[in-house]
């Protein structure tokens, strides 16, 4: 399955193939209609195993399992803040969508919606995983690759993260 996104992508990189994500967006929607509950019931369990502190789903779709809730007293983001996230992203067909090692201190903007609703709920020191719906990601534009020096995040893609969060600062560092 890799290897078909890593085929459609570079064929889309290629040919120019900007405009129509249809087929991607198709597939996303297929896979999540027949896999997500049994996706998320498998995530479930294996952070049983992992040991969990707290699992759910927002009111914005994002469902997510909590690892470590953080250090208490701790500060927590605003839109203002700048924070160091180590991070790993898959697509949901498991093909890696990028990471970061969390050297380096973003701006809250440069976060995803879905991401920043995590981003203010908990602070330095949480561990967590997330299963953002496309809309809350990089949405139907998704991420260009040559762009930001990352990974290609196709367009409609629902992103699966690890993430933790390494610090958390009111001013750039």
């Amino acid at each position: 399955m890799k290897y078909k996104l890593l085929i459609f992508s570079a064929f889309l990189l290629l040919f120019g193939c900007k405009e129509d994500f249809s087929v991607w967006k198709a597939y996303n929607e297929k896979w999540l209609a027949d896999n997500k509950e049994n996706y998320i019931d498998s995530l479930l369990n294996d952070s049983v195993k992992d040991g969990y502190v707290d699992a759910g789903i927002t009111k914005s779709g994002i469902q997510y399992i909590i690892y470590n809730k953080g250090n208490v007293g701790e500060a927590i983001a605003k839109l203002s803040s700048y924070v160091k996230v180590k991070y790993r992203y898959w697509l949901i067909d498991g093909s890696n969508a990028g990471y970061d090692t969390g050297e380096e201190a973003w701006d809250m903007t440069k976060y995803t919606a879905g991401v920043q609703e995590m981003l203010f709920k908990y602070p330095k020191g949480s561990k967590f995983k997330l299963f953002i719906p496309w809309n809350l990601a990089y949405g139907q534009n998704g991420l260009n690759a040559a762009a930001v020096n990352r990974f290609f995040i196709p367009p409609y893609s629902t992103i699966i993260a690890d993430m933790e969060i390494i610090d958390v600062f009111q001013n750039s560092p």
